[in-house]
């Protein structure tokens, strides 16, 4: 029974990566068709980071998409994967710029201080992803997923976290409930999709099942309970 549910999934992961990256496209059109409203509470910024976050991890999604719909089970073209891995860290990085955004925005000083010790961090997460790109393109993408991918993934739950304390100071419930349900989504896409990959290309499996429908139902949460934030933001 078991075998046969990860032969059905394996056989059909073109559309759980289509509804992945759609998620998180359509949490990057909604930021940017309704995002000003959240300038009402200081997000205006911030978000317009995690919509840079939706728009180019979607595309990234949609490159293994293609991968699998033209390329499988012939190797990978370079030129695809090395778009692939661009996407991605420029996808993590819009999302750390997002957490350090929220987590900082009240605090100057703090904001020097992530510019100051934080910044050269990233340049040493940099080269050791192209060092390793190099090498081999999958080892680039292991290296990006472990630095910035859970990092990012992780800060952004802490930074959903904070904002969800702050709609609970000035007693906006519904806020408060929408904001834990997205850090619940990114703690948990922190796991799946920063620390869950095997540079050999195999499938990786969580309870039988490929990692990529537990990275998918995360998108498809985050994606909604950002959209119904954004709803809030407009009464």
């Amino acid at each position: 029974m078991l075998e046969t549910i990860q032969s059905f999934f394996l056989r059909n992961l073109v559309p759980v990566f289509f509804v992945y990256g759609l998620s998180f496209l359509i949490m990057f059109a909604a930021i940017v068709t309704r995002g000003r409203e959240s300038a009402r509470f200081g997000l205006m910024r911030s978000f317009t980071f995690l919509a840079g976050f939706g728009l180019l991890h979607g595309l990234t999604e949609w490159t293994d998409m293609v991968r699998l719909l033209v390329m499988s089970p012939k190797p990978p073209v370079v030129g695809l994967a090395v778009l692939k891995l661009g996407l991605l860290v420029g996808s993590f990085q819009s999302l750390l710029y997002f957490a350090f955004e929220v987590l900082t925005s009240a605090r100057i000083e703090e904001r020097r201080r992530w510019q100051v010790y934080v910044s050269p961090l990233l340049v040493i997460a940099y080269a050791v992803i192209i060092y390793y790109a190099l090498e081999d393109i999958r080892l680039g993408e292991l290296a990006a997923r472990y630095a910035l991918g859970f990092t990012g993934a992780g800060l952004a739950c802490v930074a959903f976290v904070n904002l969800s304390h702050k709609f609970s100071l000035i007693g906006l419930e519904q806020p408060r409930r929408h904001a834990l349900f997205v850090a619940f989504g990114f703690g948990a896409y922190a796991i799946f999709a920063g620390l869950m990959f095997v540079p050999s290309g195999q499938p990786v499996l969580v309870l039988g099942v490929p990692v990529q429908i537990f990275r998918a139902a995360c998108a498809i949460l985050i994606a909604f309970f950002v959209a119904r934030l954004l709803i809030f933001f407009r009464r």
